[in-house]
């Protein structure tokens, strides 16, 4: 039954038998709606209710109170009585709306069970919306026991960075070095500890996780860092400066590369002793009242002795002089092309920079360990592409979008040379993770994305020609495992997802670049003040 405008006053009131005084007029969404029969707006209003389109219901009760009294004034159907019987049952919490106490509580079932599915999505929601629900345990006493439920299972999960943990024995460092590669370095644990420190820290006060995250902080409290190098423990320490003392040239180079860091070591217990044998070995001063300092650029270096002749150092046994990253958040970086207009043909890409990670994650130098990164975002969405080819409960690890980043894109994107510059993972070419996103744009402002001509040519659904502010995907799970989550064309996080074979979501590409290689001389940087590209 169509009621926009479809009825005059007349045909209603013969059709009801009854004849109203007034005329309601209803604009919902844009849509208008007439009525001079409340027989007809009692229809359209149960009609709303059946159609779940609860929304417009709170919105006809909170706009249109006084018309719906006049509408049936004369001996109609009460309607705006009916009105205030259906929206008096809601359940409202924050942004959701549910038709009465049952349907909230099913809801509350389903959350409960989305837990083994998509754990992500079950914390986010109590956490969002903890104020709402108490409110709503203290208005409904028969879910009261159902919120203390969930809580209780909210608590018992355990949280690294965007991974959750449902069963507190998978908590383990066995686990985590057969997931995570990097592990396998000791500069992996630092970087590792130093991400999830807070994490670690509250599983502390998690009796079945508590053994095994105090294993893990003292695993990093047992580390002896010497700039960006580090070393299990102080034995490994003591060996590593045994070799290096073995070559007189190599001992005195590495003591004054690393000087500020070898007189920090000696307020270590651990490492104290070593330390001061390397420093002395090398003819280093060492201050009897030693403070922990940081050189000034005109404070001298300690003195070097000249290297024997007969016996140069080859390069290669030289250690790294660390060097200042040459990417700074905020700048644009030039790499790669890809089809930009509508002519489709290729256009160089702009990348964001979005944060780098220096401290936390140095590298030994050898092959193959974690090394200092930064991670960038390309400035526009480039694509358009479902998140998979079916709808279907698929995760981001065995996504179509996933293959196609690291295969097809990252092979037309990038030459050989410029591949070369990337992380080498599986994930080369990623997207954001929903975490990502809120810690890195902190409004959804920021947040927002435009598609590129090219992008909203093969189908990218945009606010408006011009603008072209789109959705884009996010690598982290919606609510069901068939779909994904994204951002809004308003740049607001959409944890709910959308079906991941939805085909009008746009693709932002999301890249890491290691610090420090030589080959990053050939980057281009625009400063995003000199960057005018409006991609019109």
């Amino acid at each position: 039954m169509d009621y926009s405008g479809a009825f005059s006053g007349t045909e209603a009131a013969d059709s009801a038998g009854t004849s109203d005084a007034k005329t309601v007029t209803f604009d919902l969404n844009g849509q208008k709606y007439y009525f001079q029969n409340s027989r007809y707006c009692c229809d359209f209003i149960d009609k709303l209710l059946i159609d779940e389109r609860l929304r417009e219901l709170r919105l006809l009760d909170a706009m249109y109170g006084k018309e719906l009294k006049e509408l049936s004034r004369d001996g109609g159907i009460n309607v705006y009585q009916h009105l205030r019987d259906i929206v008096t049952e809601f359940v409202i919490i924050d942004e959701y709306v549910f038709q009465d106490e049952a349907a909230f509580q099913r809801f509350l079932n389903d959350l409960m069970d989305s837990v083994k599915v998509n754990p992500l999505y079950f914390p986010s929601f109590l956490k969002s919306h903890e104020k709402a629900l108490k409110r709503a345990g203290s208005q409904y006493p028969r879910i009261r026991p159902l919120l203390d439920k969930l809580y209780t299972q909210l608590n018992q999960l355990l949280f690294l960075g965007d991974l959750v943990i449902t069963d507190p024995a998978l908590f383990s460092w066995e686990n985590f070095k057969k997931r995570f590669d990097y592990l396998a370095n000791p500069a992996g644990l630092r970087l590792f500890v130093s991400q999830h420190r807070k994490s670690l820290e509250e599983a502390l006060r998690n009796p079945a996780a508590r053994k095994e995250a105090e294993h893990i902080l003292e695993m990093d409290r047992e580390l002896i860092a010497v700039d960006d190098r580090f070393y299990w423990n102080a034995e490994e320490f003591k060996t590593a400066v045994a070799d290096i003392m073995k070559s007189p040239g190599l001992r005195d180079c590495f003591s004054a590369v690393h000087k500020n860091a070898l007189l920090e070591l000696l307020k270590n217990p651990r490492a104290a002793s070593v330390a001061a044998e390397l420093l002395t070995a090398a003819g280093c001063e060492i201050p009897k009242d030693f403070e922990v300092s940081f050189p000034e650029e005109n404070d001298p270096p300690c003195e070097e002795k000249p290297l024997p002749e007969d016996k140069p150092i080859s390069e290669d046994k030289l250690p790294d002089v660390p060097k200042t990253p040459v990417l700074v958040p905020g700048n644009i970086v030039v790499l790669g092309s890809y089809p930009e207009d509508e002519d489709e043909l290729p256009a160089p890409v702009e990348w964001q920079v979005l944060k780098v990670y220096e401290d936390a994650a140095k590298t030994g130098g050898k092959e193959g360990s974690p090394i200092p990164q930064a991670l960038l975002i390309s400035r526009f969405a480039l694509e358009c592409r479902p998140f998979h080819r079916e709808s279907q409960s698929v995760s981001w690890e065995n996504s179509d979008l996933r293959s196609w980043l690291n295969g097809e894109f990252l092979e037309q994107t990038f030459s050989k040379e410029e591949q070369a510059l990337l992380l080498k993972s599986p994930d080369a070419v990623s997207c954001l993770s929903a975490e990502e996103a809120e810690e890195l744009f902190k409004t959804s402002a920021a947040r927002i994305s435009q598609a590129t001509p090219y992008a909203a040519k093969n189908g990218a659904a945009t606010s408006s020609p011009k603008t072209r502010n789109c959705f884009i995907w996010l690598r982290s799970p919606g609510l069901d495992p068939a779909t994904a989550a994204y951002i809004d064309s308003a740049g607001d996080i959409c944890l709910l997802g959308e079906d991941v074979g939805s085909g009008e979501f746009a693709v932002r590409p999301v890249i890491r670049i290691p610090l420090g290689g030589s080959n990053l001389k050939s980057l281009v940087f625009r400063n995003p003040a000199d960057s005018e590209k409006q991609n019109d």
